[in-house]
């Protein structure tokens, strides 16, 4: 399958080339009869997406329930778990999969960075700060739920 999308592309950038055509100008490209590459996710693939995005809500409502419980109020729980990047990069996470479990389109522009951010989350979290906290209960799940 990574044959066929490289040779899309490159057939598309010779075309680019040749016609003086741009990504801006899709319907010169189809008049040519070439192709955009695109991504395409399989139904597994989008089924990961969406036990990722359930995952990623479920952990940042807890996070968000219990900062309520702790503030005593919605707006002041979300406005101070908001300055945190580790809530921030679950925030897009959630997102980005699940627009994949519906089936659109996410450049790779969007997905390397996140994942990139996502990671670091859980190593800095895990090599550096986890040992501070001694966390018990549904704090302890919501914490290693947005960290892991």
């Amino acid at each position: 399958m990574k044959k066929l999308r490289v040779f899309q592309f490159s057939q598309f950038a010779r075309a680019e080339k040749k016609l003086h055509i741009s990504p801006a100008n899709p319907n010169k490209v189809r008049e040519q009869g070439l192709r955009m590459p695109t991504t395409t996710y399989t139904k597994r693939s989008r089924q990961i997406a969406c036990a990722i995005a359930v995952m990623a809500a479920i952990t940042l409502l807890l996070r968000i329930i219990l900062k309520v419980e702790e503030t005593g109020s919605v707006f002041g729980a979300i406005s101070n778990l908001s300055q945190f990047f580790t809530i921030l990069t679950n925030s897009f996470v959630f997102l980005v999969a699940l627009a994949v479990a519906l089936g659109a389109s996410v450049s790779a522009q969007i997905t390397k960075p996140l994942t990139i951010a996502i990671v670091g989350v859980g190593i800095v979290y895990h090599l550096a700060l986890a040992h501070l906290l001694d966390l018990s209960g549904l704090a302890l799940l919501a914490d290693h739920g947005v960290h892991t």
